[in-house]
């Protein structure tokens, strides 16, 4: 069995066709690259907000000001709210890594709403990693699981 097809025309649609699956796969990463960034941004920008509210003592009456919306996100975030944590220690642990970049954004974004910031820590950690991130997903797993029985003996 011969890879290399023996004619010239075949050559030459064999060399095209690698060629498209080579564009075709730069074209994947791109997309795949700006579509991860646009998210660590929209994470940014949500902590900033949220961030913002609560120093400047909005966020309960903000909460009660705005219409009701689905509990655990909706079309537009599909990762649904966050948490504000306070704690005077830092949420750095041994051997996790910063996000300098997320840093630099979230300082400059709390910058120009005029919110002092003398230090940002902004660190990826794994679920499995964080106790407050577990007990919330076993909280909305028990909601599920509750709701799917609901919905089962209604039917």
């Amino acid at each position: 069995m011969r890879l290399w097809p023996r004619s010239m025309t075949g050559q030459l649609m064999l060399a095209v066709a690698l060629a498209l699956l080579v564009v075709q796969g730069l074209g994947s990463v791109l997309v795949y690259r700006a579509q991860y960034e646009r998210r660590e941004a929209e994470f940014v920008n949500a902590a900033a907000f949220r961030i913002a509210m609560e120093v400047r003592g909005k966020s309960s009456s903000f909460a009660r000001e705005r219409p009701q919306r689905r509990r655990f996100g909706s079309k537009h975030h599909p990762f649904g709210r966050f948490r504000m944590m306070h704690s005077t220690q830092s949420p750095e642990r041994p051997g996790e890594y910063r996000d300098p970049v997320a840093e630099r954004l979230l300082a400059r974004i709390l910058t120009e709403r005029d919110i002092a910031v003398s230090q940002v820590v902004v660190i990826h950690r794994d679920a499995q990693d964080d106790p407050p991130a577990l007990a919330r997903a076993a909280r909305r797993a028990a909601f599920m699981g509750a709701i799917r029985k609901c919905r089962k003996v209604r039917s």
